[in-house]
Formats: C-alpha cells, sequence, structure tokens
C-alpha cells in the first residue's frame, strides 16, 4: 500500500475557502462602513446589534458561570486534538506530511473567516459609528487650557471628596473601600445609571434596558495571563466580563465600562466615559464614588502632563480616605502585573488600530475629550448633581 493512499483527509478547498472568504468580505464591509457612520448608526448600531447583543446577554446570563472560559477551552483543545492526530497520522506514514498541511491551513483560513463573519455580525461593526462625541452633540473646539484643565479636575476633586464622605460618613474610613456583600445593589445601581443617563444624555433608547449582568473569570490568574487586566467584552457570548479582585471603585466602573460594550460602544474612550456618566447619575453612592474616582484620575493624568504644579496642587486636596483607595488601586496593579502584560497591550493596540480605531490603546484617554466637551456644554461643569 503507498503511503498515505487511504488516509489522506479530503481537503474542502471549495468550502473551506467560502467561509475563509466570507471573512475577508465582512473585514472589507467595515472599511466601507468607516465613511458612512451614520448609515451603521441607523442600520445597525441601533437596531440589529442591540437586538442580538441584549438577546444573547441575557439568555448566557441565565447561566451563572462565565461561558468565555469554556468557548476558549473547547476551542484550543479541539485545535490541540486535531494537530496531534494529524501529527500521529503523518509520523505513522499513514498521511502525507502536503496532506497534514493543506489541510491544516485550510481548517485554520475557515476557522478565521468564521469567526470574523461572527465578530463583525455580532458586534464588530459598532467601531465605525459615529463617536460619542457626535451622538453626544459636543463640538471639540480648540485645545483646552491648563487652566480649564484645572477646573474641571478640580472640580471632580471636590466631588469626590463629597461622594466618599457620603458613602462613608467620615473622611477616612480605616480601610479601603470595599465591594457590599451583597452585589445586587450595584447592579441595581447601574441599571439606574444607565436609565438616567440614557435620558439625560439623549442615548439610544436600547442602552436603558436591561442585559445580562457582568459576570467573572472562573481565575483571576489565568484571565491576566490572557490579556484580561481588567475587563473584557466577549461578542461570541454577550457576556460583559470583569476581574473578580480588582478593588471596589475600579471593579465597579470597569462592570459599567463593558456594559458600555455590550450596548455597542466599541470604541475604549467612548465606553470610558460612558462609565464614568452611568456611574455618576447612578442614586447609589457607591457608583456614583466609583465613577467620579475614575474621572478625577483621568484628567489629574491630563493634567500633570500639562502642568505639574497645578497637578500637585489639587493633589493635596484629596483627604485621607481618598488617598487610602488609590493607594491601594496602584499595589493592586504592581501586585497583579504579568509577563504578558506588553504582549498583551500589543495584541490589544494591533486589533483596535485593526478594526479602524485611531490611536489604538491611545484611544482609552479620548474619555478626557468628551469630558471636556461636556463640561464646555454645561457651564464648565462635568459633574451632574445627585
Amino acid at each position: 500500500m503507498a503511503i498515505g493512499s487511504d488516509d489522506n483527509r479530503p481537503l474542502f478547498i471549495r468550502r473551506r475557502l467560502a467561509f475563509a472568504g466570507a471573512g475577508a468580505l465582512s473585514y472589507v464591509l467595515l472599511l466601507a462602513l468607516q465613511s458612512h457612520p451614520s448609515v451603521t448608526e441607523r442600520l445597525y448600531s441601533t437596531t440589529i446589534s442591540p437586538l442580538i447583543s441584549r438577546g444573547l446577554s441575557r439568555l448566557t446570563g441565565l447561566i451563572p458561570i462565565s461561558l468565555f472560559e469554556i468557548v476558549v477551552i473547547l476551542v484550543v483543545a479541539s485545535a490541540i486534538v486535531r494537530s496531534v492526530l494529524a501529527i500521529r497520522a503523518a509520523l505513522g506514514r499513514r498521511r502525507r506530511w502536503s496532506n497534514v498541511a493543506a489541510s491544516g491551513a485550510l481548517v485554520v483560513a475557515q476557522g478565521v473567516g468564521i469567526g470574523l463573519t461572527l465578530f463583525y455580525a455580532l458586534w464588530g461593526y459598532n467601531y465605525v459609528r459615529p463617536s460619542l462625541e457626535t451622538r453626544l452633540g459636543l463640538s471639540r473646539g480648540e485645545a483646552a487650557g491648563i487652566d480649564e484643565i484645572a477646573q474641571i479636575t478640580g472640580e471632580l476633586v471636590d466631588a469626590g471628596e463629597a461622594a466618599y464622605l457620603r458613602l462613608h460618613g467620615r473622611a477616612d474610613a480605616g480601610v479601603p473601600t470595599d465591594m457590599p456583600g451583597d452585589r445586587r445593589s450595584i447592579i441595581a445601581g447601574l441599571d439606574s445609571g444607565w436609565s438616567l443617563a440614557t435620558a439625560r444624555l439623549g442615548l439610544a433608547s436600547h442602552s436603558a434596558r436591561r442585559y445580562g449582568n457582568p459576570k467573572s473569570p472562573w481565575s483571576s490568574t489565568v484571565a491576566r495571563y490572557l490579556g484580561i487586566s481588567g475587563g473584557m467584552y466577549f461578542p461570541f457570548t454577550g457576556e460583559a466580563l470583569v476581574i473578580g479582585d480588582l478593588p471596589a471603585p475600579q471593579r465597579i466602573k470597569t462592570m459599567a465600562h463593558e456594559q458600555a460594550h455590550q450596548r455597542g460602544n466599541a470604541v475604549e474612550g467612548d465606553a470610558n466615559a460612558l462609565a464614568y456618566f452611568v456611574c455618576v447619575h447612578s442614586p447609589d453612592p457607591l457608583v456614583r464614588y466609583a465613577g467620579i474616582s475614575f474621572a478625577r484620575d483621568q484628567m489629574l493624568v491630563e493634567l500633570a502632563r500639562k502642568d505639574p504644579r497645578r497637578w500637585r496642587e489639587e493633589s493635596s486636596r484629596m483627604g485621607p480616605g481618598v488617598r487610602r483607595d488609590r493607594a491601594a488601586l496602584r499595589a493592586y496593579w504592581a501586585r497583579t502585573a504579568v509577563a504578558t502584560d506588553e504582549l498583551a497591550n500589543r495584541v490589544n493596540d494591533a486589533t483596535l488600530r485593526a478594526n479602524r480605531v485611531r490611536g489604538g490603546v491611545q484611544s482609552y484617554g479620548r474619555s478626557t475629550l468628551i469630558f471636556i466637551g461636556f463640561a464646555r456644554r454645561n457651564n464648565g461643569k462635568v459633574v451632574p448633581t445627585a
């Protein structure tokens, strides 16, 4: 019997290339829609996308555990098993190496094509919808000067102190702010925040509706090695995932950020800004404090770049309790850093740029421009009254 004459696998070239081509066409459509954000908004981001994402998230939300890990494990395990069997067949002279290589390449191309097609159909075209600034009717105008940045930062520093005092009843609780024992109050506070923010900011109506609750991966350590330092949105299951051991203010802000992704806000800066607006409109004091803390720290970074002296002045006005929470967050990031952080950052940057997000990972910081634009429209104020 000739080597591999009977056990060579059929290649199914047409079928597999068809799936690969579907993925390529899906990406070409993204490039085409980039020039027509209003069409994307009208025909996809406020119609098809929320219908799919909300339905999927509500369905998977019935399952208390994260499905993200299960999907990843199944995909990786399947790839490993197929590879091992193919190599064993080739080593045993039951298949030709050329057949193994050709079949493997076609299977990978098919898998990538299916993944891309599903990704864009389920959620990915939201990358080219109008920016949040455009949707909120904000005018960027000229670049903010030092005085304007300092004014907004000062307002947020004051608001952070007031929110901390309202939450704890004193300037220093003696320990870092922690999550409540029952997380349902936080979910309810975020839901209220989405409802109020949608009405007051004029967001698309689906933003105020209930989606599946945020979940935590079963292992924070494994998730960090997979590149999830804070959270992520997994469009294939509609799950908003948040690392479970994040300090409370950061965890709540990240929950709101991933909920923004659930609602079709793909650009990171837009999701960051919406996380703030949702939290600051919430009646829950811890949720409101989390949002204000995030926006304050972002504006402090911006102020530090422009004027270190003014940054030191504003930083010095924070009370002991707020300082304790900020120190706890810095210690957390230092303690949980992993060797793959830089690689994950580069992959994330490349992914964002491939999806036409200007600046890649730098887009996370675009929320400061939205805060500035919002303040300009609201008499210099970025913090709404509670």
